[in-house]
């Protein structure tokens, strides 16, 4: 069972108020553009992740370049996995 972009914005809001989650695996969920940007604004909020994996997803590029502009103000991610997912971009800004 797969928690796809519906999922995805039930953890963001879950994200927001986290003060202990240090490592969230979503690899292989269905999650794609709505769900990233989601946990995009999530990570703008959150200060203890710090490390999210969403490799074999279904995230392209809009979902790509929101989570990048999550790092304008989370310091605190460290690894961020988008492997095997659906983006033609060559080059995230981070």
């Amino acid at each position: 069972m797969t928690i796809g972009d519906n999922g995805a914005l039930v953890l963001a809001e879950a994200l927001k108020t986290n003060s202990t989650l240090a490592t969230l695996e979503l690899q292989g969920n269905q999650i794609g553009d709505r769900g990233a940007m989601a946990l995009s604004e999530a990570l703008k909020i959150n200060s203890t992740l710090t490390t999210l994996d969403l490799q074999n997803n279904k995230i392209g590029d809009r979902g790509a370049m929101a989570l990048s502009e999550a790092f304008d103000t989370n310091w605190t991610l460290i690894t961020l996995n988008l492997e095997y997912n659906l983006m033609e971009m060559t080059e995230l800004r981070c």
